[in-house]
């Protein structure tokens, strides 16, 4: 999908990622141009995953943080999360690991600490809570 300086304009971009745009395409590029480069500079902050849900796109989502560490990894099909989704610390440890079906929760959701020891253990179906197991309750 072509994506312009205009549609993230009109979808409120946050100024600096438009910026961010013009200086490396101009007023136009391929979405999956534009992923390849956030991903290759380590640079998403967030901006991958706006991308996906504001263009209904789908693919591969990595979010990265200032200091280039693995933050989010998941895949998008038409704008919504699918599949394995994880988060990460700084110190590139898990944080949480849960899995979605169109965007919503669905099956496990675990949340670990920074030395990845398990803390919480939920369980989703379509988007609700149905169980909960919390190990240590100071998260």
């Amino acid at each position: 999908m072509k994506i312009t300086k205009e549609m993230l304009e009109e979808k409120k971009a946050w100024p600096e990622d438009i910026e961010w745009f013009i200086e490396r395409f101009g007023n136009e590029a391929e979405h999956e141009d534009i992923l390849k480069k956030l991903y290759e500079e380590k640079n998403c902050y967030g901006w991958a995953s706006w991308l996906f849900e504001n263009f209904k796109l789908s693919g591969e989502l990595k979010v990265f943080g200032i200091n280039g560490v693995l933050w989010q990894h998941g895949h998008f099909i038409d704008g919504k999360l699918n599949g394995e989704y994880k988060t990460f610390y700084e110190n590139e440890k898990l944080r949480i690991h849960s899995y979605y079906i169109d965007g919503r929760l669905s099956g496990e959701y675990k949340i670990f600490d920074d030395n990845e020891n398990l803390r919480a253990h939920f369980h989703y179906k379509d988007g609700k809570l149905v169980k909960e197991n919390l190990i240590n309750k100071d998260i």
